[in-house]
């Protein structure tokens, strides 16, 4: 049975933080991310463009209107996402940015910490039963799955928001066993600021009861009125964003709510469990059975040990119910779980060899992290698709203090309006989407369709802009109609274009519009962020 963790262990916690962010670091370093552009899924550059508007932001004085500053910042880099996620993530990596920078290496170092956090938490629960060492390698399995890896690598907001369910998680065992208004408070705060990290930490809500039902405590827990205290403060600080934020939320649904949904789900987040855990899930399981599993059964579940396990049944009810998904990230509290269960099957193997103690646990660590390298483990590679590179090149061509008009189309588009806004710190370059401009579809991509029947039609949509910088992502992986159209306008207008810069995975061209002409009105689509529709300014011509 799981114990209290000894005082060593807080002590070690310093220690254990600072090897998990080496580790941390030493993977996005072999992964490229340092010299990689925010390319990572779609998310990754919607993160850096929020958190860098607010960083612009706290630059102006007197301080603008923050509605109308984030429109104008939005039809210049048309990738904010304040109101698709919540405030505390963006406000955190706002706060970062002026203090040690916006340059890529200062956000992988927060996401680093972030990760090292999340860690160090995990090894928590698991040394308390485990020891130090075995109880080290649950936090070292979590770095290396792939999931993990890729977040880590990038500016994503799962890793953070997994280390505030799993603090949550450990305040809750002992508000279940203790229920004490200091601890109600605790879990209260801590879900507020998970919730507004990601909306999925909405399962946080289910975690107090499930965890009593496991214990056979429910009805005692219930009728406990102190523990009710959690509920006004949760929905004081969580209603109000998700009422705001609610139309746009509901967009990004990419399911039905239903047994089509749940049973494709099921199925999905089963295979990518296997999949990412291999045969370590086997340990997994016997982790499951000894820890858990057989003291439900024996009724010698204590609160402390029912915890984790009913944070990852209600993680999985969360996602296998609502229609978001599937996705593996969504798993990564699941995945966190599943390492301590690893942890604990390990321990209870290493418990049967014929060696001192010491070195069973060390055997049993080493031993883990070996059949999981040997057999599962793949080091992720961030893909530099050149995003960073053609900026740099368009800015090395710009002159004058005119606007630059640049059109990008290709999975490139996010890492482009990333980059360009990393550049340019006040807000002369505006950025069209190709996928905006030539189509039209929801924030998930859904209802595609076409908004221009011919490249004739695309080309002289573009001169009336007029943009003065064309980049395409090259390959074939791309084919999408209207990125086909993009190339076929290139091809059928070749006076009309000079390809500039290094070969490189994106195509950089420069139009012959020349740069003293004005920019003309057009109407860019703010409905997945911000609501209806502006036009740009005036902001004149290029003397």
């Amino acid at each position: 049975m799981n114990q209290s963790p000894p005082r060593f262990w807080s002590r070690a916690a310093l220690s254990v933080f600072t090897f998990l962010l080496l580790c941390a670091s030493a993977l996005q370093y072999l992964s490229g991310a340092q010299q990689a552009e925010f390319s990572y899924f779609s998310d990754e550059p919607s993160h850096y463009v929020t958190g860098l508007m607010i960083h612009r932001y706290l630059d102006e004085w007197p301080l603008p209107s923050p509605v109308a500053f984030a429109r104008s910042y939005y039809h210049h880099y048309p990738k904010v996402a304040l109101g698709q996620w919540p405030p505390v993530f963006y406000v955190i990596e706002a706060a970062w940015m002026r203090v040690f920078g916006i340059s890529p290496a200062s956000i992988l170092a927060l996401m680093a910490l972030y990760t090292a956090f999340t860690g160090t938490v995990l090894f928590w629960f698991a040394a308390r039963s485990c020891g130090f060492w075995i109880g080290l390698a649950a936090p070292i399995l979590f770095l290396l799955l792939t999931v993990v890896q890729e977040s880590n690598s990038s500016i994503m907001v799962d890793i953070i928001m997994t280390g505030g369910i799993l603090t949550a998680t450990a305040v809750c065992g002992r508000l279940v066993e203790s229920p004490h208004r200091k601890y109600v408070v605790q879990f209260a705060l801590i879900s507020v600021v998970t919730m507004l990290i990601k909306a999925n930490a909405m399962l946080l809500a289910l975690l107090p009861v499930t965890a009593a039902l496991l214990t056979g405590r429910f009805m005692r827990f219930v009728r406990t009125p102190v523990v009710w205290l959690a509920v006004p403060i949760v929905l004081a600080g969580v209603v109000p964003w998700y009422l705001a934020a609610s139309r746009i939320v509901s967009r990004t649904m990419s399911g039905q709510l239903g047994l089509d949904f749940t049973r494709s789900a099921i199925y999905s987040y089963s295979k990518s469990t296997a999949i990412v855990f291999g045969p370590v899930l086997l340990i997994a399981a016997i982790g499951l059975w000894t820890a858990f599993l057989r003291p439900a059964w024996r009724r010698e579940l204590t609160p402390s040990t029912a915890a984790l396990p009913a944070m990852g049944i209600c993680c999985l009810v969360f996602h296998f119910v609502v229609p978001n998904g599937p996705d593996l990230r969504y798993m990564m509290p699941v995945f966190a779980w599943l390492c301590v269960a690893a942890a604990e099957g390990t321990h209870w193997i290493a418990s049967r060899l014929p060696l001192p103690a010491p070195r069973r646990e060390w055997a049993g660590a080493a031993g883990v992290l070996m059949l999981f390298t040997a057999t599962t483990f793949k080091l992720h590679h961030k893909v530099n698709l050149g995003a960073r590179a053609a900026v740099n090149e368009i800015q090395a061509r710009v002159t004058g203090t005119g606007p630059v008009v640049l059109v990008v189309s290709g999975d490139i588009e996010g890492a482009v309006i990333a980059e360009a806004a990393r550049v340019d710190p006040h807000r002369r370059w505006i950025v069209y989407r190709g996928s905006k401009i030539a189509a039209t579809s929801t924030w998930m991509g859904r209802n595609y369709r076409l908004s221009v029947n011919s490249p004739t039609e695309l080309k002289a949509k573009l001169d009336s802009i007029p943009a003065h910088f064309l980049l395409l992502e090259n390959g074939n992986h791309y084919a999408v109609a209207h990125h086909e159209f993009f190339r076929r306008m290139v091809a059928d207008f070749p006076g009309q274009f000079q390809r500039f810069g290094t070969p490189s995975p994106t195509v950089a061209l420069r139009s012959n519009n020349p740069f003293e002409r004005c920019i003309h009105s057009l109407p860019i689509d703010m409905e997945h962020s911000l609501g209806g529709t502006i036009n740009l300014p005036e902001i004149g011509c290029d003397p």
